[in-house]
């Protein structure tokens, strides 16, 4: 019969540590970390000197130290520096950088890989944390550390947690390349969150991003929205229609817009305007969200709706005998000026800025 000792050898308890270590270690190498980001040295530029250095620390007066490598390239002194003999420091631009606005750009608003996008938010809280002390400095780049951040946690819905990075950019003085980006960014956040007099100080006045037509529409959103939430009629009105005559082929403005504007409208008492409108919207975009609000919105304001004047034509915009409903006229017709809508509704009044709700589609 073997004997089986009731204890192990104490050599094999020893290696105990060693094994957990190594399976650890496997584990680990399954479900990978995120990588250090790659930091210094970068070359440093005096005014009448050039070398590479490690960045080490800032002093509450503002005087930053390096460590100089020597020309073989192994380290040297650390030495400080006032900020006003630091004329820039190169840093290239990290390759991490490249797959994180890939990641903001994945098509579709559905969740994003949950690894790739914890991945990038560590990558980014690394580099920010350990350049933010030398962001006034020309050539640091961890301005677009926060922003990236700022623009992954907008994709991912997170909009006060954008709004937070993209107010910190602002504040920076002097500004970065990335102030101008992150104030519009920052007033779409705040239209989001219904904080529209923040939404329109950020977004009002502002040079349009002509470039980036794609920003520029939310943009002109947001600031219509925010106009619409403050009851601003004239000047969402004014917004809303910017995107129906100068970019309406940028993703669906064009239906976008003109949905909103029928609140505008209503608001107004501008209800030929607000029946042409919804005309054009029907016609544009048969069978959208768009066009069912459009159909709500004219079965709950049909009788002003139905009791227009007369355009300069001459005719009659609705007819004096029943006729058939908008949508079914406009479907088959391209929207004749004579269009019946269905019957009045018991709300006579125009929506105030509580009562606009647009569906999700939208928006």
């Amino acid at each position: 019969m073997s004997h089986r000792p009731s204890h192990s050898h104490p050599f094999l308890r020893s290696l105990r540590p060693l094994l957990f270590l190594c399976v650890l270690c496997v584990l680990c190498g399954s479900f990978p970390l995120p990588a250090r980001a790659q930091l210094c040295p970068y070359e440093v530029r005096l005014a009448n000197d050039r070398f590479h250095a490690h960045l080490l620390k800032r002093e509450k007066n503002g005087d930053v130290w390096l460590r100089r490598l020597k020309p073989d390239g192994t380290p040297g002194p650390q030495v400080g520096y006032a900020r006003a003999d630091i004329l820039g420091i190169r840093m290239p631009r990290p390759a991490f950088f490249t797959n994180v606005e890939a990641l903001v750009a994945a098509p579709g608003t559905g969740p994003l890989p949950p690894q790739a996008t914890a991945r990038a938010h560590a990558l980014l809280d690394q580099y920010v944390l350990q350049t933010r002390a030398f962001r006034d400095i020309p050539g640091v780049v961890s301005d677009e550390a926060l922003y990236l951040k700022a623009r992954l946690q907008d994709r991912q819905g997170q909009h006060a947690e954008a709004l937070a990075g993209y107010e910190a950019i602002r504040a920076k003085d002097p500004p970065s390349a990335f102030a101008d980006a992150a104030r519009i960014r920052a007033g779409i956040d705040h239209s989001r969150l219904t904080n529209a007099v923040d939404a329109i100080e950020c977004l009002d006045g502002i040079p349009l991003p002509e470039e980036d037509e794609a920003l520029l529409s939310d943009m002109l959103f947001a600031l219509g929205d925010a106009y619409v939430r403050l009851e601003n009629w004239d000047r969402a009105l004014m917004t809303y229609l910017s995107l129906v005559v100068f970019y309406p082929y940028v993703g669906n403005n064009e239906a976008r817009a003109l949905s909103r504007t029928l609140p505008c409208y209503a608001a107004l008492g501008e209800w030929e305007s607000c029946y042409r409108a919804i005309q054009d919207l029907l016609a544009a975009a048969p069978g959208t969200p768009a066009a069912a609000y459009a159909e709500t919105f004219a079965q709950k304001h049909a009788k002003q709706l139905g009791s227009v004047g007369e355009f300069v034509d001459g005719k009659r915009i609705v007819a004096d005998t029943p006729a058939t409903s908008i949508a079914g006229t406009t479907a088959s017709t391209n929207a004749p000026s004579h269009t019946q809508f269905n019957a009045p509704s018991d709300d006579d009044e125009p929506s105030g800025a509580d009562d606009v709700e647009y569906p999700d589609e939208l928006l």
